[in-house]
């Protein structure tokens, strides 16, 4: 299938991949973060440098409500890694925040949106992550 364009702008994993843009291959990044023993891990670069699309490829690799993701995944050398990696995938309820498109008029406007946005996430996370708990689906 022909590449279709550079996609410039475009911070959606899922959404470069099905459109067939061009990508460059960051996929080992997730290896790294799986060999990562730190707790916490900060991710600082300068402003256009794909912080936002290495993070949501990431959600796009371990989050479980997208088992079928696989797809997305085919030709990258994280999927040419041992099974230990590529078990991953689909693994782990993941909370996925971005404030990139967030249009932040002002504080209190701020504070309301990211309350709403809180909200949503932990319905989202209890419909899908206690139910998986409670059966033994979450390692």
């Amino acid at each position: 299938m022909e590449k279709q364009g550079i996609g410039i702008g475009i911070s959606d994993f899922k959404m470069l991949r099905l459109r067939n843009n061009y990508f460059i291959d960051k996929s080992m990044y997730i290896k790294d973060i799986i060999d990562n023993q730190s707790g916490v891990i900060l991710v600082t670069r300068p402003r256009r440098f794909g912080k936002t699309l290495n993070m949501s490829m990431l959600r796009y690799y371990f989050d479980i409500k997208g088992k079928d993701n696989k797809e997305l995944f085919n030709g990258l050398k994280i999927m040419k890694q041992d099974e230990y990696y590529v078990s991953k995938l689909g693994a782990y309820p993941v909370i996925y925040l971005t404030l990139k498109d967030a249009g932040l008029m002002n504080y209190e406007y701020m504070v309301m949106q990211m309350k709403t946005i809180m909200m949503d996430m932990f319905f989202e996370i209890k419909a899908t992550a206690i139910p998986l708990a409670l059966d033994g689906g979450l390692r």
